[in-house]
């Protein structure tokens, strides 16, 4: 098979979940506005995620290694909260080869850290996601504007940032993550009333080639290693 310059994107549609200021769960007559894809993380139930996947079995019965070269995230400015104290939202978009566990993925963002990063409380606390299975990773922080002239509770960046790693792999499918954690201003940190966020597309340009056949092996032989560590987890 001849190398393809290929381009591979999934977009994942929006989310608006709508509770009581004071109540630290969202109301369950309307919790999204796209019931049955996004859904609240076990361990924090203000929390909540998208999961999809990009396919790529065709290649992989070709034998094709993906050789990913650029990744890219696009979203219109549209993610609000709404509470009378204001507030921020972690909004992170991660693109995995093995699948993640959302319980430990929103341990890590709270703490600062991320996805095949240690933990910020200390050095000697590794991740357990090892870094070439995350080829692209995007962590923004977002905070309430007050002083828009709106009373939706538009959001202003604070940061962004990206840890992927853009190795090539030759799995069958890419798992898409994303994580939004809204707190507000003051403790307990629950006083909002509406978390809405954008859809957006997240994809790769990039190449897929057929590797000399000892160096395929190899990295299929590592991803099944990688993929069953997962499952031991």
């Amino acid at each position: 098979m001849e190398d393809q310059d290929i381009v591979i994107s999934k977009v994942l549609p929006g989310c608006s979940f709508a509770k009581a200021e004071p109540d630290i769960t969202y109301d369950s007559a309307s919790p999204s506005t796209v019931p049955n894809q996004w859904k609240v993380v076990p361990t924090n139930p203000l929390s909540v995620y998208i999961e999809e996947s990009i396919d790529l079995s065709g290649y992989n019965m070709q034998e094709m290694t993906f050789f990913p070269e650029l990744g890219f995230y696009q979203i219109p400015p549209t993610g609000s909260i709404l509470g009378s104290d204001g507030g921020t939202i972690i909004d992170c978009l991660v693109v995995s080869t093995v699948p993640l566990d959302m319980d430990g993925l929103n341990s890590q963002l709270i703490t600062g850290s991320g996805p095949a990063l240690a933990d910020i409380s200390t050095i000697t606390n590794p991740s357990a996601t090892e870094w070439e299975t995350i080829p692209y990773c995007r962590i923004a922080t977002y905070a309430r504007n007050d002083n828009t002239p709106s009373g939706n509770g538009l959001l202003q960046p604070i940061d962004v940032s990206q840890i992927g790693s853009l190795q090539p792999t030759a799995v069958d499918k890419l798992f898409i993550y994303r994580m939004l954690i809204p707190y507000s201003n003051t403790a307990p940190y629950v006083g909002f009333s509406l978390l809405s966020g954008a859809s957006c597309r997240v994809g790769f340009r990039g190449m897929t080639k057929q590797e000399p056949e000892i160096e395929y092996l190899m990295r299929l032989k590592r991803g099944y290693e990688l993929a069953n560590q997962v499952g031991q987890a």
